[in-house]
């Protein structure tokens, strides 16, 4: 359901002046990547390599967590880009195998990867560097293999 809503935005792009056997490569480039959402605000901006990350803190059912995200950019959507989207779709799905750090799209097609980490209470003043340790070293291969075909 969620899949059908997202691509209702782009039906012009996915059903005119498309040749009949390509109507559906959005579709399928999009039917094995998760959809996710951004979180509402941060409280830390920091930049690595040139891409902005943000943090925040918050707490859920009394536990603290620390959540990182970015956005990378736009899954292409046009017919003219499909081989960089079919080559970013199966990126995406290879980063299923990852544990912790998730990559997906929202709902304007942004590629996001975010990670959320679970805190003691209080958090140690250091939580915020160990776990933006910890997320880089999963993420990044795969955020530079993103940033090569965008």
């Amino acid at each position: 359901m969620r899949l059908q809503a997202l691509l209702s935005r782009f039906s012009i792009e996915t059903q005119t002046a498309v040749p009949a056997g390509e109507k559906n490569t959005l579709l399928e480039a999009l039917e094995n990547i998760p959809i996710l959402t951004l979180p509402p605000s941060s409280q830390v901006t920091f930049t690595v390599e040139g891409i902005p990350f943000f943090a925040r803190n918050i707490t859920e059912k009394d536990k603290p967590y620390l959540e990182i995200w970015s956005t990378l950019g736009y899954l292409p959507y046009s017919i003219q880009d499909r081989e960089k989207r079919r080559a970013l779709a199966t990126i995406l799905y290879a980063t299923k195998a990852l544990k912790g750090v998730h990559f997906g799209v929202d709902s304007s097609l942004r590629i996001i990867v975010k990670e959320r980490f679970a805190l003691s209470n209080p958090p140690p003043p250091y939580a915020l560097f160990e776990a933006l340790v910890s997320f880089l070293q999963k993420a990044r291969p795969y955020i530079r293999l993103i940033g090569a075909h965008l």
